[in-house]
């Protein structure tokens, strides 16, 4: 049993290690795309340069944006294709494609878009290249939005809490029989706790069914939040954007969320699933988790999505005024 614990320490430790490993290569490797992407665009170099995914449009908005050159291998579209096409590009087409909306709103959208056009670092910061694309990115967010605005029963005593409260119990039990030398008690409580994490983990995989493009798309979304940070200050709509996102704490919520995925990605590993649930009944307390994080957050999830869109479609026209001055 010492084995087994330190087993698991460890496999904790290199979990949290991974995560942050990962996520400094993930940045890097994003920045030095972004950096051999700008230049094609500056050079005009098509062939380097992809088309974004425009299935959305319908067909006579496919027609007149091919005759106006919005969309297209060589297109506008193209070179504003700088941020995620499920958010910010979507958005940006709904500008282009969309009657001219008030001269207040587009005064607003100038100011934005003058102020980070002078910004290159700012701009880096939100250039993406998402995991996956085509009709998997659109489905992804759709799916995303109806996951989080399906609220669980809520209450002090869910069944998810009460899982989680009970597994916590038998995880104190099993170590402290370790330490009394009670060995056979110890295996029968962790039976006792498999079978209870056993049923949690069939209500996470009922729960998160089919949602794994959902889920990258909260990585595209973080991402976003992340950089929205520094914006908070800039004229117009992306100022007030970014200012009501802060005071939302979108991004630290978007993150809980993407904390609790990575933890769910343990189920790749049966033995390190194993000894997290004999010993801390992991899956009880993601499946409390998960629901709780929609409880608090995924009536809010629309609305952060469409000012992360908001955001990104004027960092891709502010992106175009940088490449072209």
């Amino acid at each position: 049993w010492i084995v087994a614990s330190a087993g698991g320490v460890a496999f904790i430790a290199l979990v949290a290690y991974h995560r942050a490993v990962r996520t400094r290569l993930e940045h890097a490797s994003t920045r030095r795309v972004a950096c051999h992407l700008g230049i094609a665009r500056v050079r005009r170099d098509w062939s380097e340069l992809s088309e974004p995914y425009t299935s959305s449009l319908s067909r006579e908005q496919t027609i007149l944006a091919g005759d106006l050159g919005v969309t297209g291998h060589m297109s506008l579209a193209t070179l504003c294709n700088v941020v995620t096409p499920a958010l910010g590009g979507a958005r940006l087409l709904q500008w282009l494609l969309a009657d001219p909306p008030s001269v207040e709103a587009i005064a607003e959208r100038s100011a934005s878009v003058a102020a980070l056009r002078v910004q290159p670092h700012t701009l880096l910061g939100f250039i993406a290249t998402p995991a996956i694309r085509g009709p998997r990115l659109v489905s992804g967010t759709t799916a995303f939005q109806g996951w989080a605005a399906v609220v669980p029963a809520s209450g002090v005593l869910t069944r998810a809490r009460v899982f989680a409260l009970v597994s916590f119990a038998l995880g104190a039990t099993v170590i402290a029989l370790i330490a009394m030398k009670e060995p056979e008690w110890a295996l029968l409580t962790v039976v006792v706790q498999l079978a209870l994490t056993g049923v949690a983990r069939t209500r996470i995989e009922r729960d998160l069914k089919g949602l794994d493009d959902a889920f990258t798309q909260s990585a595209a979304i973080v991402r976003s939040l992340d950089a929205a940070r520094a914006l908070r200050d800039v004229p117009g709509t992306v100022g007030a954007l970014s200012r009501q996102l802060l005071d939302d704490r979108a991004r630290e919520a978007v993150r809980s969320l993407r904390t609790l995925l990575d933890w769910n990605n343990v189920r790749y590993s049966p033995l390190g699933l194993w000894m997290m649930n004999a010993l801390g009944g992991m899956d009880a307390h993601l499946w409390h988790g998960t629901n709780r994080w929609r409880a608090l957050h995924g009536q809010k999830v629309a609305s952060w999505i469409a000012s992360a869109s908001e955001i990104e479609a004027h960092v891709a026209m502010a992106t175009l005024g940088f490449d072209n001055p």
